[in-house]
């Protein structure tokens, strides 16, 4: 985001909270290819954050947030996924307009530079590499779950 913001020249200041490590002190929780051990580490998520349910705002259920450096992408296993159109569909639906899967792609494909895919589904010229792991280098944790 911070990118996106500073393009136009524009100065930034992009803010962090949570514990950072150097390269060699990286926790082996993070580091290692089952992520729900990251995940679910209070240390690395902020306390206590829940939502409204849309439709009964009397119950608020809680969600995850990663208060590390690095946020999301170092408790999630250096994961990229997206929903399927269909999540988004049922946004747009609810009255997120321009959330629809038509209206986010575009974003999506400005994103990433996909290694692997060249269509009309993924971008190649984005700031974000993505690529897919060979089935040899998956962890157990995935291998198992597949």
């Amino acid at each position: 985001m911070a990118n996106r913001l500073s393009a136009d020249g524009s100065h930034v200041l992009l803010v962090e909270a949570g514990p950072d490590f150097l390269p060699n002190e990286i926790p082996d929780d993070i580091l290692d290819g089952n992520p729900t051990r990251a995940y679910y580490n209070q240390r690395y998520q902020w306390p206590s954050l829940t939502a409204a349910v849309a439709r009964n705002s009397d119950r608020r259920v809680h969600y995850e947030q990663a208060r590390v450096i690095g946020g999301g992408s170092s408790i999630n296993a250096q994961v990229a996924n997206r929903g399927g159109p269909a999540d988004y569909d049922e946004w747009a639906s609810t009255g997120a307009t321009g959330w629809d899967w038509e209206g986010v792609l575009p974003y999506f494909r400005r994103l990433e530079c996909d290694l692997d895919f060249r269509d009309h589904f993924h971008g190649n010229s984005g700031p974000l590499p993505i690529s897919r792991a060979d089935k040899g280098e998956w962890s157990g944790f995935v291998n198992a779950v597949s």
